[in-house]
């Protein structure tokens, strides 16, 4: 289990990989949300982080778990920060 919230976790096209981007299902405060995000650190059996893409507001999140053996199998210790999306650029006419 990497995170008791998530539900169910699932790459999109392919397998778990750089740059693959997951679906995830969650429950926060018993609210269901579904959620896309990206992979954007990937080392087997060592560390994974994942960006959300979609939805991009309130916030956008960023998680990181590092594996850990231990007796009963492997951990995952993670980090998960967040933080407001960069502002939307208005494009200026020339």
């Amino acid at each position: 289990m990497i995170d008791p919230a998530v539900v169910s976790y699932e790459p999109i096209r392919g397998t778990m990989g750089l740059g693959v981007r997951n679906r995830i299902r969650m429950k926060m405060l018993g609210i269901p949300l579904t959620l896309t995000s990206e992979t954007i650190e990937w080392e087997p059996a060592e560390r994974m982080s994942f960006r959300t893409i979609q939805p991009g507001r309130p916030a956008v999140g960023v998680a990181t778990h590092r594996f850990e053996a231990c007796l009963d199998g492997t951990s995952t210790p993670g980090r998960w920060s967040s933080f407001p999306p960069e502002p939307a650029v208005a494009s200026q006419p020339p």
